[in-house]
C-alpha cells in the first residue's frame, strides 16, 4: 500500500512540474508588444520598426502566420502605421490581427491577395484603398474593424471572402437588400424575401451571400455568374 501510494505521490510531481512547464511556456506564446526587435523577416520578405511605424520591404509573399498565437516575425501590436513597399506580393493570414491601434495602412499595386484574418480586430482603422492589382480577400480579412467607414475596391472581379467586411460601419451604411462588391452579389443584408434574382452583369455569388436566410426558396441567378461561394446558399 505504502509503496503504491509512493509511486502515486512521484507520479503527481512529474505530472504538476509538467503541467508548471506547459503554464511557463504559455505564458510566453501572446506578449503585450512585441518582443523587441525592430526588424526581421516575414516570408520572402522583410519588416522594419520605427517607433509604431511598420514598413513592410521585399519581393515576394509575407508569411503566413497561424493564428492569432503565432508570433514568430511578431511586431506587435501597438504598430499605429503600416506602409507595405512596392514589391510585395501578399499581406499574409493574420499579418496585423487585433493591431487595435493601427490607423493607417498603404497597400501598392504590386499586392495581389490579403489574407485571412489580416486585418481583423484592428479598430482604429477608419479607411483602406485596396488596389486593382488585388485579385483575392480572403475570409474574415477586415473583420471587427469597427471603425471602417470607407472602402475603395478598384478591382470590382476581386474575390472576396466571407466576413470580409463582418462589423464594420462601412457594412452598416448600406439599406437592407443585396450589397454587391463590383461584379460580386456579396452578402443579403436584412431579411431575404422567398425568391431573390441577382442582377445582370453579376459574374459572382460571394461566400455566406445568402447565409442564415430562412425565407429564401428560390435564387434566379443570371447566365454570367461564374463562381458561387462557399455556403453561399441558406
Amino acid at each position: 500500500m505504502k509503496k503504491a501510494l509512493s509511486i502515486l505521490l512521484s507520479v503527481c510531481v512529474i505530472l504538476t512540474a509538467v503541467i508548471s512547464l506547459s503554464f511557463t511556456a504559455g505564458s510566453a506564446i501572446i506578449p503585450a508588444a512585441n518582443t523587441g526587435a525592430t526588424s526581421g523577416a516575414t516570408g520572402d520578405c522583410t519588416w522594419t520598426l520605427d517607433g509604431t511605424e511598420l514598413t513592410i520591404s521585399g519581393s515576394g509573399k509575407m508569411r503566413d502566420r497561424d493564428g492569432a498565437m503565432d508570433v514568430e516575425d511578431y511586431w506587435g501590436a501597438d504598430v499605429t502605421k503600416v506602409t507595405i513597399a512596392d514589391g510585395v506580393e501578399s499581406i499574409g493570414d493574420f499579418a496585423f490581427f487585433d493591431c487595435k491601434k493601427l490607423e493607417e495602412i498603404t497597400i501598392p499595386d504590386s499586392v495581389k491577395s490579403i489574407g485571412w484574418c489580416a486585418f481583423d480586430g484592428c479598430k482604429s482603422l477608419k479607411s483602406v484603398t485596396i488596389p486593382k492589382s488585388v485579385t483575392e480577400i480572403e475570409w474574415y480579412a477586415f473583420d471587427d474593424c469597427t471603425a471602417l467607414e470607407s472602402i475603395d475596391l478598384k478591382n470590382e472581379n476581386a474575390e472576396i471572402g466571407g466576413g470580409a467586411f463582418r462589423y464594420t460601419p462601412w457594412l452598416d451604411s448600406f439599406p437592407d437588400g443585396m450589397i454587391y462588391l463590383g461584379k460580386t452579389a456579396y452578402k443579403y443584408k436584412g431579411e431575404c424575401p422567398a425568391q431573390f434574382t441577382v442582377k445582370e452583369g453579376t459574374e459572382a455569388i460571394g461566400d455566406e451571400a445568402f447565409y442564415g436566410q430562412k425565407e429564401l426558396v428560390k435564387v434566379i441567378i443570371p447566365d454570367g455568374v461564374k463562381k458561387i461561394g462557399t455556403l453561399a446558399s441558406p
